[in-house]
């Protein structure tokens, strides 16, 4: 069987069919279809199917893309408190935790931080997470990176300084520089 599961916030998009025709040609594909958008919230909340907290996840992600990280915190830990309430096993609770940690993205590096701090203070520590862990850290690097080029940029276009020095300023390598400014030049 195919299902077609639509995470958009669009509720009237539901599609549950694909038409093609071509030179006389038709073809026709029905298929079954899951909205998010359309599930109860308090029922995905109340379910011991572990699938109820990634579409649970995900619902609140569709409602609130506008949310500052604050708020986005709060829901956030309260999701995992919610699913570390129900006493799943480890291998559950760790991947529901690494989906709950990437699917709802913050726009700060610091809120992964916080986030799983309150992780660890809701489970004494008892959730280690591994690769999840490894994939929050080169998220948090790669945001800093990104800000890292931003202000390098910035150094060598509006101030227009050498390599060396942009490198002292910016507390990167002078190799780091040299990438910014070859990117600068394309």
């Amino acid at each position: 069987t195919a299902l077609a599961i639509f995470t958009d916030d669009n509720l009237s998009y539901k599609p549950d069919s694909y038409h093609y025709e071509f030179m006389g040609t038709k073809q026709m594909y029905t298929f079954n279809t899951y909205k998010i958008l359309e599930q109860d919230e308090k029922a995905l909340s109340q379910d011991t199917n572990p699938f109820a907290i990634v579409v649970l996840t995900v619902l609140m992600a569709i409602k609130n893309k506008k949310t500052n990280d604050e708020d986005l915190l709060k829901l956030k830990t309260d999701l995992f408190r919610s699913m570390y309430a129900r006493n799943m096993d480890k291998n559950s609770m760790r991947a529901l935790a690494g989906f709950l940690k990437m699917y709802v993205h913050f726009s700060k590096p610091k809120s992964y931080r916080i986030f799983n701090n309150e992780i660890k203070t809701i489970t004494n520590n008892n959730i280690t997470m591994g690769i999840e862990e490894l994939v929050l850290h080169l998220t948090e690097q790669k945001g800093i990176e990104k800000g890292k080029v931003e202000v390098v940029r910035n150094l060598i276009t509006k101030l227009g300084l050498s390599d060396e020095q942009a490198a002292d300023v910016a507390g990167v390598t002078i190799a780091f520089v040299q990438h910014v400014r070859a990117t600068l030049q394309k």
